[in-house]
């Protein structure tokens, strides 16, 4: 600032002395900054810059005007770089805007002349040399970020503010002639080409609203002529309105800054234009002229067919049109949003007739409108259904230019799975010849469904062959394709069954994410499959194969010769046992030679398909309670094949009308929880707790399975039910219940997943749960997370249920469907929490441990334990204890900690009514029943505690 001439320093100090107590300099000079560039209107904005310019003109005295001009027309010599530590950058650049408000107001003849000077000197002169350093971060092309305010933008503003003069209309009309600049051919190389193109887009390239006023400007005073606009095109063709080459006059009225006359003066130049420019010679002009524009007609579809018959454009040139050249002004060009309101579909078709089949194939896939007379044209009609059916899975339109979503890699097991049957009626009605030039039009396009044509060539059954190559790399999407081909018989029903299983398996040699899409993937498969072979789900098939598969095996509880001893296979449970016996005496080990007989390495088949059954069951029985599916009794029948399910049911507690009772192996009765047979009267469902509940039977069913020592496959008797709180029916559609609690992104997925929840990533998370039953979904936010929500780590937020766009009210929702969300989400707020270090703890989850102990104790006939609240309280010999439901932690009453640290895994002797793993639960039940005898305790570090307890409370 030393250097500063005198009215340099007299402007800047007295802005200055203006701006002391404005908290936010750099706001304001975007505030003042928008205004100028048109992208602020607020009034408020306006009233203060006013108040600004009068007090900066009263501070400078008589001088003021010619001091503001110095000012403005020498910038390099106050220029200050702008950065947050140092604001004089910032008040220097408000200074020159508050001079541009003022000469606005008040025109000076002097100060004009010198605008236009400096506006042509840094056109002249681009290439030469700038007022400020090259910054090392900037590229060669960014040659207006070296130039002080005012630049050529800012310039060409400001004669836009000023009052109207024929000198200014001149020298504007000068500046975008081209005159200064190359015109953009695509003659030289790439490099060159970009960099003409990028400098040229600096010095005026973005001011598109403002050409339209200099166009405006000089058509008003008859200066409005072709050739300077061809030209000034040429230069700048990004500046274009070519959504003017088609203006509907009514619409544009509307638009107060333009005239009638004016936009039909602009569209007749346009229009003649664009016929006349070469397409070689000035492709990227042509390009640009329609870049990102929907005109609408047949004239502009046909021109775009005739480019690519008129130069051999291939697919391929359309589908990567990233150059500006005549491919990109095809591609353009034949994305038609419609015909204008004098065209009809007949004169469409009657166009396309005069191009060959190839030219209307390339086209074919971005025409929009013209995609179903594309096919008419063509003499395709019978391929019109198809059309639409395969732009419906995308979740798109045929008939208009919209994006459409392709089947993705994903968690969803639903991503892929189609209507088989509507598919197969739509495609035995195509023409298969032109269906094959179709798909394969189809795919060599940019469009985003070729995942969906590899469905539609299964359901047809093309290229078997080729995709099951693919599946030895776990080919998401052969995957599912694999199970729309048609079934030859029940042997390739089978062998195809089997291949899946046999995917699901290979996948858990990826990391998690991948193994858990080509998990979901194979669910879809097996989905599609099921519709192949004439099932109503993927759950029934696989009951009836698994029971085809079983039949084929070992046979259970028959003895066989192996060697000089005899093997068994046996059902213990929910596993099955080998039992090896010599001279009627059981083993404890197998020996070698026994290993090596055939019938042991059968059973020892047997065992893992047990074991693999027992998992996948599992799971598909919770998720059936969950669902609420009902279970007939051809299929009560077919379960009963199946050992390790029927002995699953056989713990469960079924609900067939109002009568509840476990599964016996046949398909007329239950038996009730005190022994009685109950009739089987509707097709029965696994009954969830709040059925148990609801019937006022929840603590007989508790007793029913604790004194039979039943092992229930999953929490069904003792599961945590979650109800609708006060609060939340206040709330109406939100529930705030898991707000605010921080998760561990990668834990809360995999839980998710784990649970059936779809997932989906982009610029927010979505985490959602389908009950096709109910028709509804359930919705977890995660405001915070980005991308995938196991990149993240954040809060969860609100949750709520959908039907369709609707939010549902929290107390119409399903209770089982409602308590079951809240179930798996109070599990994700519980395992993957960041922010509680002893962990979260529900009341539901207390409730149901409360009853799970008092059931066992009673069971027992011990008295010595009552539970309250969140503890369970023990009368020992030698003290009185207390013991934590949710963490396990034991007080020594009435407050001494006791330290008890659990011996690795429970007892197999302990008895849990459930096989769902509560490794906190087996050992809060050990500590308890240890306590209860504690005069029995032999670990002297357990004594020692107790000892000095009882001897401090003496």
């Amino acid at each position: 600032m030393e250097n500063w001439r005198p009215a340099h320093q007299q402007v800047f100090n007295a802005v200055s002395e203006l701006l002391t107590d404005v908290n936010n300099i750099r706001d304001l000079k975007d505030d003042f900054s928008g205004l100028f560039e048109g992208r602020n209107n607020k009034p408020e904005s306006q009233c203060e810059i006013e108040q600004y310019v009068t007090q900066l003109m009263e501070k400078l005295g008589d001088n003021a005007s010619s001091q503001l001009a110095e000012y403005l027309l020498h910038p390099a010599e106050h220029y200050i770089e702008s950065n947050w530590k140092n604001m004089d950058g910032f008040i220097a650049d408000i200074a020159s805007l508050l001079a541009v408000y003022y000469f606005a107001e008040h025109p000076d003849e002097s100060l004009t002349q010198g605008m236009i000077k400096r506006l042509f000197w840094i056109l002249e002169a681009y290439s030469e040399g700038t007022e400020i350093a090259p910054n090392t971060y900037l590229s060669e092309e960014d040659i207006l970020q070296r130039y002080c305010f005012p630049n050529s933008y800012d310039c060409v503003r400001f004669l836009l503010l000023m009052q109207e003069t024929p000198a200014i209309n001149q020298a504007l009309k000068v500046a975008f002639s081209g005159q200064h600049n190359r015109i953009i051919a695509r003659k030289e190389s790439d490099y060159a080409y970009e960099r003409r193109n990028r400098s040229n887009h600096n010095l005026l390239g973005s001011l598109y609203s403002e050409f339209a006023d200099v166009c405006q400007r000089l058509h008003s005073n008859n200066q409005f002529d072709y050739d300077w606009f061809k030209q000034a095109v040429l230069v700048h063709p990004e500046l274009v309105r070519s959504y003017w080459l088609e203006p509907d006059i009514d619409e544009v009225k509307a638009d107060s800054a333009f005239s009638s006359e004016f936009i039909k003066a602009y569209s007749t130049y346009l229009k003649q234009l664009v016929e006349e420019l070469d397409p070689i010679e000035n492709g990227y002009a042509l390009s640009s002229i329609f870049d990102y524009s929907q005109t609408a007609g047949i004239s502009w579809l046909k021109k775009g067919l005739g480019l690519i018959e008129q130069y051999g454009i291939k697919a391929k040139a359309l589908k990567d049109v990233y150059e500006h050249d005549v491919s990109k002004a095809a591609y353009y060009l034949i994305r038609c949003p419609g015909l204008r309101k004098d065209e009809t579909q007949a004169q469409l078709i009657a166009m396309l007739d005069e191009f060959k089949e190839a030219t209307l194939l390339t086209a074919l896939p971005y025409a929009g409108f013209a995609r179903d007379a594309i096919l008419i044209a063509l003499g395709w009609q019978s391929l019109l259904p198809v059309q639409k059916m395969l732009f419906h899975w995308g979740k798109g339109n045929p008939a208009t230019l919209d994006s459409c979503r392709d089947v993705c890699n994903s968690t969803s097991t639903n991503s892929g799975v189609i209507d088989r049957s509507a598919a197969s009626e739509v495609l035995a009605a195509a023409d298969d010849k032109a269906l094959k030039k179709y798909i394969k039009a189809m795919n060599a396009s940019s469009i985003d469904l070729k995942n969906y044509l590899v469905l539609l060539t299964a359901v047809k059954g093309w290229d078997k062959d080729k995709l099951e190559k693919k599946l030895v790399r776990h080919h998401q999407i052969g995957i599912k394709a694999y199970g729309l081909y048609a079934v030859e018989d029940e042997a390739e029903l089978k062998a195809r069954y089997l291949k899946f299983k046999q995917m699901h398996k290979e996948a858990t040699q990826y990391g998690a994410e991948r193994q858990a899409n080509t998990q979901a993937a194979v669910k879809a498969g097996l989905k599609n499959l099921a519709q192949s072979a004439g099932y109503s789900d993927e759950i029934r098939m696989e009951w009836a194969l698994e029971a085809d598969i079983a039949d084929d095996m070992v046979a259970f509880n028959q003895e066989h010769e192996a060697e000089d001893w005899t093997v068994s296979l046996v059902m213990a449970g929910l596993k099955a046992k080998i039992v090896v016996k010599k001279a009627g005496k059981a083993l404890k080990s197998v020996p070698p030679k026994v290993r090596k007989t055939q019938i042991y390495q059968a059973m020892r088949a047997a065992q893992d398909n047990v074991r693999s059954q027992a998992s996948r069951f599992k799971n598909t029985l919770e998720e059936m309670m969950c669902q609420r599916d009902t279970i007939s009794a051809d299929e009560l029948a077919t379960l009963s094949r199946l050992p390790v399910v029927k002995g699953m049911l056989s713990q469960l507690i079924l609900k067939s009308g109002t009568g509840f009772g476990f599964f016996n192996g046949t398909t007329d009765t239950l038996t009730g929880l005190s022994g009685e047979a109950v009739t089987i009267v509707d097709e029965p469902v696994i009954a969830h707790v709040y059925d148990l509940l609801k019937a006022n039977i929840l603590p007989q069913s508790q007793q029913a399975v604790v004194s039979q020592r039943l092992v229930q496959p999953f929490k069904q008797a003792f599961r945590e039910l979650y109800v609708v709180t006060p609060a939340e029916i206040e709330a109406k559609h939100d529930s705030m219940r898991f707000a605010g609690h921080v998760v561990d992104g990668a834990i809360a997925s995999r839980l998710f997943q784990g649970r059936n929840w779809t997932q989906y990533g982009g610029d927010w998370v979505e985490v959602f749960k389908r009950f096709p039953k109910q028709q509804c979904y359930a919705q977890v936010e995660f405001p915070e997370s980005r991308h995938y929500l196991a990149e993240d780590d954040g809060p969860m937020d609100v949750i709520y249920f959908k039907r369709g766009n609707d939010k549902l009210l929290l107390e119409d929702v399903e209770p089982v469907v409602f308590s079951e969300v809240m179930r798996d989400i109070d599990l994700v707020a519980s395992v993957a929490q960041l922010d509680d270090e002893y962990g979260r703890w529900s009341t539901e989850s207390a409730q149901r441990r409360g009853e799970l102990v008092l059931n066992l104790i009673q069971d027992l006939g011990l008295k010595q334990v009552r539970c309250e609240d969140n503890y369970a309280y023990i009368d020992g010999k030698l003290a009185q204890y207390r013991v934590h439901l949710g963490t396990g932690v034991i007080h020594i009453q009435p407050g001494n900690y006791l330290c008890i640290v659990p011996e690795g895994q429970a007892s197999e002797d302990l008895y849990l009514p459930f096989a769902d793993v509560d490794k906190r639960m087996a050992e809060i039940i050990s500590k308890i029943f240890l306590l209860i005898s504690d005069d029995q305790i032999k670990d002297e570090t357990i004594l020692s505690q107790i000892n000095q307890c009882a001897a401090q409370s003496a």
